[in-house]
């Protein structure tokens, strides 16, 4: 992807779209052997420095399990997951393609005490419901703005929603997440500690959206069961 994000969002926005659908096609490659964590909840967004084929990126498989059914979690998962009470929205706008959605916004950090920063990320998601599991994919851009200004990422993640394939006394739900991010540097404003700080920050922060949005949905299912629950109990009396 091209590092300058100036040449206008229309143009990124487009170039990030036509990626989810090859992204998709890649789903299992990118989930196979990733070694989930079997606990009942993980949210582990450490990202792990890595280099294949003369490429340096960082990546992070986690997973999540929770106590409800598979169709009340697909219903919730696309509907929080752009949605962030901490980050500051610029622009979001859907797009006339079924089930996808571009967003840019600004995230703001705290780099020491006296200190603090921000980065500009521009994304575009999509859902893609099948029988049995409903994918949802992640293309962004990000762009680091101030004193580290030069330093950019291009990342994609993959969230599996599925049935558990374990039989527990109740309905379970497997969120598997597999997140890559290309660190991109543009002419001499870092270095090797300065992309491990601009990637820590960025994990960081994508652990805080991570437990804001499973906040949200837990809250979301919780409150339509509550709902189905009322008006059961309405037609009954």
């Amino acid at each position: 992807m091209d590092g300058s994000s100036e040449c206008g969002g229309p143009v990124l926005f487009k170039t990030l779209l036509g990626d989810l659908d090859d992204a998709f096609l890649r789903t299992d490659d990118a989930v196979r052997g990733m070694g989930f964590k079997s606990a009942v909840r993980v949210a582990n967004n450490k990202l792990t420095r890595k280099q294949k084929e003369g490429v340096v990126y960082f990546d992070n498989a986690d997973k999540t399990v929770f106590p409800y059914a598979f169709e009340q979690v697909a219903e919730a998962m696309p509907k929080v997951m752009v949605a962030n009470a901490a980050t500051d929205f610029g622009t979001v706008k859907a797009q006339d393609e079924k089930d996808t959605i571009t967003v840019k916004y600004l995230v703001k950090y705290q780099l020491t005490p006296g200190e603090s920063g921000s980065f500009r990320i521009y994304a575009a998601a999509k859902k893609y419901r099948e029988n049995d599991r409903l994918v949802l994919l992640w293309r962004s851009f990000t762009e680091r703005l101030g004193r580290f200004e030069g330093l950019q990422s291009d990342d994609t993640t993959w969230m599996v929603v599925r049935p558990s394939s374990v039989h527990w006394d109740r309905s379970y739900t497997v969120l598997e997440s597999y997140t890559r991010l290309v660190p991109i540097e543009l002419g001499n404003t870092s270095g090797c500690d300065n992309i491990n700080s601009f990637v820590n920050i960025i994990a960081t922060s994508g652990e805080e959206e991570f437990k804001q949005m499973m906040h949200m949905m837990e809250k979301m299912v919780i409150n339509d069961t509550v709902t189905a629950s009322s008006q059961v109990g309405g037609n009954r009396s």
